[in-house]
Order: C-alpha cells, then sequence, then structure tokens
C-alpha cells in the first residue's frame, strides 16, 4: 500500500509539473494528453481500464456493486463512444475500458465514503490499486513527449548494426512474413496492446494468494520508470519509423549506414531500448511461475506472442528484445525476498545490471566494433536471454524468508 501510495503520489506532481511546462509552452498539458487519450482514444488506455475493471471484479463485490459498476460503466462506454463518433480521426472502439473502469471506481468511492475502520482501508486500497495502470499509461503518454524534445537525433543505426552478428536482416525478415498475414499481424497487435490487462490478471492471481509482496504491479512501475532512463540514454525509435517506406521490404547494408546520432525530424517516441513490453511480459511469466499452471500457461503464450509482436510489427529491433532479459532480471531480483543466507538475488541482481549497462555503452560507443565483429554481438544476445533464463530459475528456487523450502 506504501508503494502504490507514493507512487500516485509521485504521479500526481509529475501531472501538475506537466501543466505547469504546458504554461511555459515546453510541454503539451497533462489534461490535454487525457483528453486525447479518451477522444481520438488510446488502445494501452482503454486496455488499462480494462485491468482496472478485473481488479475490481475480482476484488469479489457484492453482487449489488457489481451490476451497478457494469451498467455505470456501461453507460460511461457509450457516453465515450459517442463523442469520439463526432470527432474526426476518432474511433467507437478506440479505448474500450475507460468507461468500466470509472464505473467500478465510482462504486469504489461511495462505499470508502461510507465505510469507517478496516474497510474503509480495504476500500482505499482497492482503489490504489485500479489507479495504478491507468495513471501510470497516463503518465507514460506526457513523458515519451519529453523524448521527442530531448533528443532530436537518435541512434538508430547502431542499433541495427549491433544485430550484424545476428543476420542484419533477421528482424526485418520475421517482420515481411508478419505482415504477409493479416491474422497473425492482428493476434500479435492485439496481444501488444492488452499488456496492461495480462498484468492486472497476474496481479489479481497475486492478490488472491496473497503474494502482495514485490508484486508484479510494482514490477510494472519499476521497469517503467528505469526504462524511461534508458531510453534517454540510448534514444531510438525502432525499424518501423526510421528505415520508414523500406521497411520491412529491405534491409539496409550496414557497411553503408553512417554510425552515431543521426537526425531524426518525426515526432515519434524514443522508446526502445530496451524493449519495456518485453520486460513487462517476461516479469509476467516470472511471476506467474509460483501461481499455477494456468496462470503459467498464459504468461508463456503472451510472453511468445509480445516477442513476436515487438519484432514483427517494426516497434523494436532485436537487439532491443535481448536487452530486456537482464534488464527485467535485475528489476525481477531487486523486488524479489529471499532468505539472507542465499546469493541467488544478489548474483541475478548484479548480473541484470551489469549486462544492462553493457547494452548502454556498447550500443552508444561500440556499433562500428560489433558491426566489423560480428560474434560479439551474437554472445552478448546469448548471455543476456541465456544467463538471465538460468539465474531467474536458481532465483525462483531460492525459498523465502519464514520458508524451509522453495518457492513451488
Amino acid at each position: 500500500m506504501k508503494f502504490r501510495s507514493r507512487a500516485l503520489a509521485l504521479a500526481l506532481a509529475l501531472l501538475i509539473v506537466s501543466e505547469l511546462l504546458g504554461v511555459v509552452g515546453v510541454a503539451d498539458y497533462g489534461h490535454g494528453v487525457l483528453i486525447r487519450f479518451l477522444n481520438p482514444g488510446n488502445a494501452f488506455f482503454g486496455a488499462a481500464g480494462l485491468g482496472a475493471f478485473w481488479l475490481f471484479v475480482t476484488d469479489r463485490p457484492p453482487r449489488r456493486d457489481l451490476v451497478l459498476a457494469v451498467a455505470t460503466g456501461l453507460l460511461a462506454e457509450l457516453a465515450l463512444g459517442r463523442w469520439r463518433s463526432g470527432t474526426e480521426g476518432g474511433s467507437v472502439g478506440q479505448g474500450v475500458g475507460i468507461g468500466l473502469a470509472l464505473g467500478g471506481a465510482l462504486v469504489v468511492l461511495v462505499r470508502l465514503a461510507r465505510a469507517r475502520g478496516e474497510a474503509r482501508a480495504k476500500h482505499a486500497t482497492l482503489l490504489s490499486e485500479m489507479a495504478m495502470l491507468p495513471v501510470f499509461i497516463l503518465l507514460t503518454g506526457i513523458l515519451l513527449r519529453f523524448t521527442i524534445t530531448l533528443h532530436p537525433s537518435v541512434l538508430d543505426t547502431n542499433v541495427f548494426a549491433a544485430e550484424v552478428g545476428l543476420g542484419a536482416d533477421t528482424g526485418f525478415r520475421f517482420a515481411r512474413w508478419v505482415q504477409g498475414d493479416d491474422a497473425v499481424a492482428w493476434i500479435l497487435l492485439v496481444t501488444y496492446v492488452l499488456l496492461p490487462l495480462a498484468v492486472a490478471i497476474t496481479y489479481a492471481a497475486e492478490r488472491s494468494r496473497g503474494r502482495a509482496h514485490g508484486d508484479v504491479l510494482a514490477a510494472f512501475v519499476v521497469a517503467g520508470a528505469f526504462g524511461y532512463l534508458a531510453y534517454n540514454l540510448c534514444p531510438v525509435v525502432g525499424p518501423r519509423y526510421f528505415f520508414r517506406s523500406s521497411w520491412p521490404a529491405r534491409a539496409p547494408d550496414v557497411a553503408t549506414l553512417a554510425l552515431g546520432f543521426l537526425p531524426y525530424p518525426f515526432g515519434e517516441p524514443r522508446n526502445c531500448v530496451p524493449s519495456l513490453h518485453t520486460s513487462w511480459a517476461l516479469l509476467i511469466f516470472w511471476r506467474a511461475k509460483a501461481l499455477g499452471p494456468g496462470l503459467r500457461a498464459f504468461s508463456t503464450a503472451f510472453l511468445v506472442l509480445t516477442i513476436g509482436a515487438t519484432i514483427g510489427l517494426g516497434f523494436h529491433y532485436v537487439v532491443d528484445v535481448a536487452m530486456a532479459f537482464p534488464f527485467s532480471l535485475a528489476i525481477h531480483a531487486a523486488l524479489r525476498r529471499v532468505r539472507a543466507t542465499s546469493t541467488a538475488r544478489r548474483d541475478a541482481l548484479v548480473f541484470g545490471a551489469l549486462l544492462t549497462i553493457t547494452w548502454l555503452v556498447a550500443l552508444r560507443f561500440g556499433a562500428s566494433f560489433m558491426a566489423r565483429h560480428a560474434a560479439w554481438s551474437a554472445a552478448l544476445c546469448a548471455a543476456s536471454a541465456v544467463g538471465a533464463w538460468l539465474l531467474e530459475m536458481r532465483l525462483f528456487r531460492s525459498p523465502e524468508p519464514g520458508t524451509d523450502e522453495p518457492t513451488t
């Protein structure tokens, strides 16, 4: 509860700062981003709303509260859909889920106002849980705009050159296959967009088992914060946007590319290194391992489809995905509780942090070396994925404080 309260307080402070920066013309107004997320709509914001509503439903409210929340939510969805339909570029279905979240939140707010003692604390906790995902996605929409202003030049050619050890056109070839099948592309896009809902499903399962410490919701926020820092250290827009009309039809010859910071005049966020979608999917997968076979199967499928979406839809380079493994491991280890006698947490945290830093340094300063020595980039990718996987397995088997057996 303390983490969520502090995170929401920080988010509120950042929203106020965005309003002040909007006054002087440095950034978008926070409320302006919110309005755009409502109309014409934002699919991630809608998925966050669905996630918030899922947390309300899985808290098992009384039937009367559930019916009232659904009815209010559907009315809100109809009102938002009608508003969007009258706006140029608006889509009735874009952002579906926000109305349901509002319906659930309204019911919880009413109960909170009437409750006392432990019941009041319970409703306050639920409301903070429901607020986390929509507030985080809204804040992301504001902060990503800053990366455009701060970084007029990008390092996409460096990142692409680093893929030479994997076959410089590996990502392009996979993307051509995805783009050639509308059904596959649609499935991958839906998976990519529904990430906040997947986080909520996993968190609800954790909550039902009483595993609140170091939960996936906290990991989601912490990974986002450190990922945003990495975005600014290595600004990259992704192959779909950098190579534009040539993607995915033909990959450029690495030998002909100019490396280093290159001007990029288009308004795409610099949000590729690392692939946070892959990081979040990994965190979901690792957290779900202790939550039963159903959640394990769900998280495995979600991870595979998310990795396919990041590359196949052109949002990320292959090395973005590789870097996500040690990055995610460091976050996962930092939030994982183990007995004091276990070294698994320390080893995972150190490995993850060092490999993440190595990637950032290599992509900024060592791209030409990696392009000339393909084995180095291949080895770094393999070490990132295999090392993170093995260390996480060791961490998973490490017992938590107060237990005699490893987590199962």
